[in-house]
């Protein structure tokens, strides 16, 4: 796989909280869609397969060693203006050592369960997809009005619109072939 600085993952856990997350952003984004596949994020910050993610204990680096099942992931290419891969690196490094926001996961579930904008979080505390969308928008990469609120579901959406290269794991989906009349 030729991952790149900036290089974005998703993947797909089998816990309980992974599947919460999953059915809230099925009730979104329709229970078979490619963006309800997805509950977690996380950004490649250099070519051997380092990265950061946001975890229950906070902002931390990590490697690709963490996900070995290419069943459970994929891995996307923004379309960075040019510099904008380094400074999305830059924001998400910056965020290392930030606390995990627990409140933005329950506010973001009860938004989706109850189709509202109900929002509650906490200054300085990241969530996985809200800490990727925040890096891939400040490389210039729009992701948004409220891209700190981006659920895994919605970095996908937004991939999908954008038209992300796909670097590995799990292929994107095909691109619907319009119907003729």
């Amino acid at each position: 796989m030729d991952l790149q600085p900036g290089d974005v993952g998703l993947s797909r856990g089998s816990g309980f909280v992974d599947w919460a997350i999953r059915f809230a952003e099925s009730r979104r984004y329709g229970g078979s869609s490619p963006e309800a596949r997805w509950n977690h994020a996380f950004m490649i910050v250099s070519a051997d397969g380092g990265l950061i993610e946001a975890q229950g204990k906070g902002m931390v680096r990590d490697t690709m060693a963490e996900y070995p099942d290419a069943e459970g992931y994929t891995i996307l290419r923004p379309t960075y203006p040019p510099g904008g891969a380094e400074k999305a690196v830059a924001t998400m490094t910056g965020l290392l050592g930030e606390k995990y926001n627990f409140l933005v996961i329950g506010s973001l579930a009860l938004a989706y369960m109850t189709q509202t904008s109900v929002r509650i979080g906490v200054k300085g505390e990241q969530i996985c997809s809200g800490a990727v969308s925040y890096a891939c928008d400040q490389g210039g990469v729009p992701m948004g009005e409220d891209e700190e609120w981006n659920s895994p579901a919605d970095v996908m959406h937004v991939a999908l619109q954008q038209g992300w290269a796909y670097v590995g794991g799990v292929p994107l989906p095909a691109a619907p072939t319009p119907r003729k009349h």
